[in-house]
Formats: C-alpha cells, sequence, structure tokens
C-alpha cells in the first residue's frame, strides 16, 4: 500500500485529496532590504488561512519551507492537529545565501545524513518527519554549492523515492539543472520543477515537461485582478500538447502581503474560489481539473 508522509504520520495515498502543492505555512526569512513581509508566524493567523480552504474543499497542503528558511516542523504540525488539515513538510536547503555555513562546511556523506536522519526519525527532536526534499536555484547562476547540494539529494531520492522539489528563482536555469539532476540520478517521474510559471513561456514549460519531469505552476494570484490569464492560458496549452500528467498548480503565498488573515491578498482561497472557476471557463474541464489537483500530486507525493 503507497502512502504519504505528514506531519501526523502516514496517510494512505487516497486520502490526500485536493491538494496545495507549495505554500509556506511559517516563515521566518530575513530581507536584505529589511522587510518584514516574510515574516509569518502566527498560528492563529494561519489557522484561519487554512480553515477557510479547508471549508472550500481542500484536504492537504504541502509546505516547501526548507532548513534555512525559518521551517517549524512543530508548528505546523500544530496546524494539522487545528485544523484537520494533512500538511506535508520538507527537509532539504534554499538557494545558496540561505544555506548555512555549517552545512557548506559539511562532507557530502555528513549531509547525505544528516537529510536522511530527517526523513527516517524526524526533524530535530520532533519526531516530524517530511514527505518531501528540497534544494534551491539561485537567479541566473547554478552555483558550485547548489550543483553539490542538488547531487546529494539525487542519492537521497533515489533511496527514499521522495518527491524532489526545486525552487528556481524567478524560473531561471531550469533546463540545464533538470538536465544535471537526470543525469545524476534524480527520479524524473517525481522531480518538481518549480516557480517556472514566472518567465510566462509556454515553450520553456513544454520542454520541461519533455523531459518527463513536473512543472510546478506556483506563483498564481500574482495577476488575480485578471484571473492570471496568461497562466491559465500556459496550462490549457500544456494540456493540449499532451501534459496533464505533469503539472502542479499552487500560490506560493507565505508572505503576508497574500494572506488574508494578515489583510493581504488575494489570500489562500483565492484558488478555489475564483481560479478554478475562471480555469472552468476558459475551457479546461472539470476532470482535467482534479488531476491537476488530485491525481498528480497523490502520484507524485506517494511513496
Amino acid at each position: 500500500m503507497k502512502y504519504i508522509m505528514t506531519t501526523r504520520g502516514k496517510i494512505e495515498d487516497s486520502e490526500l485529496g485536493f491538494t496545495y502543492e507549495h505554500e509556506h505555512l511559517y516563515t521566518y526569512l530575513a530581507q536584505k532590504d529589511g522587510a518584514f513581509d516574510y515574516e509569518v508566524t502566527n498560528l492563529d493567523n494561519m489557522e484561519k488561512d487554512l480553515k477557510d480552504i479547508k471549508a472550500c474543499g481542500c484536504n492537504s497542503i504541502v509546505d516547501a519551507s526548507a532548513i534555512g528558511m525559518g521551517r517549524n516542523a512543530e508548528f505546523l504540525n500544530a496546524l494539522s492537529i487545528r485544523t484537520g488539515m494533512n500538511v506535508i513538510c520538507t527537509t532539504g536547503f534554499y538557494r545558496d545565501e540561505y544555506i548555512p555555513d555549517v552545512i557548506k562546511d559539511m562532507s557530502d556523506n555528513k549531509v547525505y545524513d544528516l537529510i536522511m536522519n530527517e526523513i527516517n526519525n524526524g526533524i530535530g527532536y520532533t519526531g516530524i518527519r517530511p514527505g518531501m526534499i528540497k534544494i534551491g536555484v539561485s537567479k541566473d547562476i547554478v552555483t558550485d554549492e547548489e550543483f553539490r547540494l542538488g547531487k546529494i539529494m539525487c542519492a537521497v531520492q533515489r533511496e527514499t523515492n521522495l518527491p524532489f522539489y526545486v525552487h528556481f528563482t524567478d524560473g531561471t536555469c531550469a533546463v540545464e539543472t533538470a538536465k544535471y539532476l537526470i543525469d545524476s540520478g534524480a527520479v524524473k517521474e517525481k522531480l518538481i520543477l518549480g516557480h517556472v510559471d514566472v518567465p510566462k513561456d509556454r515553450y520553456y514549460l513544454e520542454k520541461l515537461c519533455s523531459f518527463g519531469v513536473n512543472v510546478s505552476m506556483d506563483k498564481f494570484g500574482r495577476d488575480y485582478n485578471n484571473h492570471d490569464k496568461n497562466k491559465v492560458d500556459i496550462v490549457k496549452y500544456l494540456i493540449g500538447k499532451g501534459y496533464l500528467n505533469r503539472i502542479l498548480v499552487g500560490g506560493d503565498m507565505g508572505n503576508t502581503k497574500y494572506l488574508s488573515s494578515y489583510s493581504g491578498k488575494p489570500g489562500l482561497d483565492y484558488i478555489i474560489k475564483e481560479l478554478i472557476p475562471y480555469m472552468i471557463n476558459m475551457g479546461i474541464n472539470k476532470e482535467d481539473i482534479k488531476q491537476i489537483f488530485e491525481g498528480n500530486p497523490s502520484r507524485i507525493f506517494s511513496v
């Protein structure tokens, strides 16, 4: 029987249901300009946001905060208990500038052992086990450290069969990185290329899908006044090219300016309340939407 690891333990893949595949429910990420937008730390606020989307039919959510991003597994577990939502947490790393020096000083074997220990035994002393691994890539360049950690994570993925999410800053460098990771042994059917919708280039995403990987179009809500029309058009295009099973959709709204509980817009419920009805109006059928939000996450996150 296949299962998916959540903060409260294993669930059957059939229990995942409608899934937000890339969010940040707890974020404490220092910004070089001194802004505090990425301090999402209020448990009551996030509980309200999650209860709103649960009432709309969302059953599960993936928190993509890794080491160096203010990750807080106990906070995520408390949210899951309070709301009844399945919450999947993450192990791995963000892009180079946020990788702790202690990690950069570790040997490959020690980094591998650290990540495997979190997967098998839990994060720190919490006993909470991650259900996804991650690396980050800088804008317009892949640093030596990012290449190194990427190769280590390929080994982790082969051992665990967990989904492997790659953050691409502003969607750049995805083609060369995907090729490198596949050549390094990544399980491409469970490799997720994140933020690649930012350039709004359908041919870029089509090329990535042709590698047999998954594309995470997870910046929806940035053009909410127009219902993200350009990105919806790209989803339709990819479906027409036969890549329905490679598409994931999310909001990446781990920022106070996007969350309703912090008086931000459009709010987590935008995807269910506004985006999906617009997708249907634009000619994407309900069965395909169910595949994107239920079938694809269930396949990718189950082990």
